[in-house]
Order: structure tokens, then C-alpha cells, then sequence
């Protein structure tokens, strides 16, 4: 999102309610929402969340910023979502640049170009991007992830949940794979890198497998 973008067509006070997004003739309208509000879903130019909101609906919009809490209630589709504090997105999200540092939840898949997560994420679906990259903060779930590049990484920042910070999944697929503190049923790549912390059961691999010291790999399998 560009500095000095100052949303002003739409704008929902503190507790109140933001009017619907316009019909096609009158162009695609700013959100903002600041403070404790709920807004109706819809097709916007841009959605900014400062505090606390509520989205009742899908949203597909070009550029969302979060800074604070958002849930919507339905899917949010963004070319570009810039998230800082915790949301909540109880359908898919896709987009094509997805930068989002806090924690994260979503119940359906989650699809976009570039991914890029530092925090805690659910995604009761699949992630899949052309290039993915997690560093993990928190304890973090996804059924299965899919991309290009695909790079989970632990923070070495130590504190009280060190231990926790480990990535379940059920399928990692790509192409160049590297990955730390995860947990996998599969893994499958041209180029894999199993790191520290990492306990998997199963890898495929095409050209190259390197597994290092504190990682536990079952089976091993070039294909």
C-alpha cells in the first residue's frame, strides 16, 4: 500500500455500521475502518482496518491493510494484503502479494503469487504460491502447501514457547523446497532440504536430498 493513501469515500465511525459498496456505474469506493466497527462485504478500491472490525461477507478489493484485528465473515480476495495483528477470514483468500505478520486464520484455501508469513498461521486448506515463505513464531497448521520456492523457517529469537514454534502439515509439494521445525506426512520436490527440527515421514525427490543433523526423515525415495 502506497505511504499517504488516505481512504475517504467510505468511512465507518467507532461502533457504527459502513454503508454498502456502490453499484458498478459509481466505481469501486474506499473502506475504512477505525476503532471497534463492522462494515458490510462487497467489491472496493481499497480496505483499511485500524483497530478492531468486522467484515460481514466477501470482500474482493485491490489492496487491504490490517493493523490490529479483522475477521470477515466469507472469502477475501486482494491483489496486494499487508497484515499486521490478527485475522480471521472464515472463506478462501487469494490474492497476488500476501506479506502478513501476526496471526492468521483461514478456513478455506489460501492462493496467491507471492506469500510471504511471519507469525502463527492456520489454514484449514491448502497454501499454494509460486513462492511461499514462513517464519514461524507460533505454532502453525496448514493441510497441505504448494509452490515453486517453498521456505519454512524457525526463529531463533528465544523465549517461553520456543518449543512450540513447529509447522504440522500434511503434503508439502514444489519444486525447491527448504524447511525447518515442520512436521510432514510427505514431502515431495525436485530439490529438498529437510532442516533442524524437522520430522518427516516420507520424502520424493527428483535431482537432490540433503537432510541435516536433528532432522528425522522415515523413508527416502528419488523418483
Amino acid at each position: 500500500m502506497s505511504e499517504g493513501w488516505e481512504p475517504t469515500t467510505v468511512q465507518a465511525a467507532t461502533g457504527g455500521a459502513a454503508g454498502r459498496p456502490p453499484g458498478e456505474d459509481e466505481g469501486r469506493r474506499d473502506l475504512m475502518l477505525s476503532g471497534v466497527v463492522t462494515a458490510g462485504g462487497g467489491v472496493y478500491r481499497n480496505v483499511h482496518v485500524s483497530g478492531v472490525g468486522r467484515i460481514e461477507g466477501d470482500v474482493v478489493c485491490e489492496r487491504a491493510r490490517i493493523d490490529g484485528v479483522m475477521s470477515v465473515r466469507g472469502s477475501l480476495e486482494a491483489q496486494e494484503l499487508v497484515a499486521n495483528g490478527k485475522a480471521t477470514i472464515e472463506g478462501a483468500l487469494r490474492g497476488h502479494t500476501l506479506r502478513l505478520s501476526g496471526q492468521i486464520r483461514v478456513d478455506g484455501d489460501c492462493a496467491a503469487e507471492v506469500v510471504e508469513l511471519a507469525g502463527a498461521l492456520h489454514v484449514d486448506g491448502l497454501v499454494s504460491a509460486d513462492e511461499v515463505t514462513i517464519r514461524l513464531y507460533g505454532g502453525s497448521k496448514v493441510r497441505e502447501l504448494g509452490g515453486g520456492r517453498i521456505r519454512v523457517l524457525r526463529s531463533w529469537r528465544w523465549g517461553f514457547l520456543t518449543r512450540y514454534r513447529r509447522l504440522t502439515v500434511d503434503a508439502v509439494e514444489g519444486d525447491d523446497i527448504r524447511l525447518e521445525a515442520t512436521r510432514a506426512r510427505v514431502v515431495r520436490g525436485d530439490q529438498v532440504h529437510i532442516g533442524p527440527g524437522c520430522d518427516v515421514d516420507r520424502v520424493e525427490y527428483r535431482t537432490g536430498l540433503r537432510v541435516d543433523d536433528g532432522a528425522h526423515v522415515r523413508e527416502r525415495v528419488q523418483v
